[in-house]
């Protein structure tokens, strides 16, 4: 978030999507969700919402395989920062829906 202080939010996407791809290269899937995580949250401030959404759902439904419940946390709250339109709400409550515990 300093970046988006400066007025740098592309940067701020920019180091989130190198982050993912190194993590990626290096099949870690905890620093894989923590990369896409602060892109999804940059994404917020650039980009559209629907960049911002396919982000969120993808690091929700990662972060969700790792089980790790802060991370999930934190990716659930960055994605639904994006927009406040019915269907982008409609698309976070049918994913948590299906996801939620029986």
């Amino acid at each position: 978030m300093a970046f988006m202080g400066l007025g740098q939010v592309s940067k701020w996407v920019d180091l989130g999507k190198e982050a993912e791809r190194r993590a990626i290269d290096i099949d870690d899937i905890g620093r894989r969700v923590a990369a896409m995580t602060v892109r999804a949250a940059a994404q917020n401030f650039h980009g559209t919402p629907i960049e911002a959404i396919e982000t969120g759902e993808q690091v929700v439904g990662l972060a969700e395989r790792l089980g790790d419940r802060g991370w999930l946390n934190l990716a659930l709250y960055a994605w639904d920062r994006p927009t406040s339109s019915p269907a982008a709400t409609s698309m976070r409550i049918g994913h948590l829906v299906a996801h939620a515990p029986s």
